[in-house]
């Protein structure tokens, strides 16, 4: 029987309350570059009056380089958490992203045939793309926890949603709902002061520069801390699908996770 909801949501934050310090190292890799770029493009908007070939090259490669970090970071943060959730130790962030370098670009090939897959659907008819959105869900966490490749990865994701496809649906939104009410929540109480100090401030000037930038950082940091939880939800269903599967086909093989310690 999987987990409900309720229990993926307590098991996310109980993974994060018990590892909190690795795992925040890992969601710094994923949202501190966006941070500074975000940061950095406020700061350009205030002191440009339009934007020139040359600023928006810079920034649509910045954004590039941000993206790939983020999969990287992303991917080494899934990686250990099921590794946690498995009975295992995380490995450190430089010792963890090195172990998931080579993933980087099956989960970009996986994430663009799952996007024009849903895309598909959708322009056939809204439902199918809803259906197919859920069926390749976990397309990214099999190749991430379990090394499959682009194919693998999806067919391993379709058939853990076969059969249950509604019981997926509602432990897929329910945490995110839930995590994403408490990041805004926080957000807003943290930044809704600050946006009314920044109104009060002289346009273009030296400390409506600074305020911008340290707001764009302020931001980031907060949802940085929400990044562990919002990543723990769907790997620890992920991890529940394949534990708990149905008698569909051929069963699936083993995780490839070892939970031998790192030093």
């Amino acid at each position: 029987m999987l987990l409900s909801a309720g229990d993926i949501i307590r098991e996310s934050v109980g993974v994060y309350r018990t590892h909190a310090k690795r795992l925040l190292a890992y969601a710094t890799v994923v949202g501190l570059p966006y941070a500074i770029l975000s940061m950095g493009a406020s700061m350009l908007g205030l002191f440009e009056k339009g934007m020139n070939i040359g600023t928006a090259l810079g920034l649509m490669i910045g954004g590039l380089v941000v993206m790939i970090i983020a999969i990287w970071g992303t991917a080494g943060l899934t990686r250990a958490i099921a590794t946690i959730r498995n009975g295992g130790t995380a490995p450190t962030v430089g010792v963890g992203l090195q172990e998931v370098k080579h993933l980087i670009w099956p989960i970009i090939l996986v994430s663009i045939i799952t996007a024009l897959g849903v895309l598909a659907g959708f322009l056939l008819f809204i439902i199918p793309g809803i259906i197919f959105s859920v069926w390749y869900a976990f397309g990214t966490y099999a190749v991430i926890i379990d090394n499959h490749g682009a194919g693998e990865a999806m067919t391993t994701s379709k058939k853990l949603v076969a059969g249950r496809w509604w019981s997926v649906v509602w432990r897929l939104l329910a945490p995110a709902l839930v995590f994403g009410l408490l990041s805004f929540l926080i957000s807003l109480v943290v930044t809704l002061p600050a946006s009314f100090l920044l109104v009060a401030i002289t346009p273009g000037s030296v400390t409506q520069i600074f305020a911008v930038g340290l707001m764009s950082l302020l931001e980031m940091l907060l949802t940085i801390l929400i990044v562990p939880l919002s990543t723990a939800a769907p790997t620890i269903l992920y991890l529940d699908l394949k534990k708990t599967p149905l008698p569909i086909g051929p069963p699936l093989p083993p995780s490839n996770l070892s939970t031998t310690p790192h030093v």
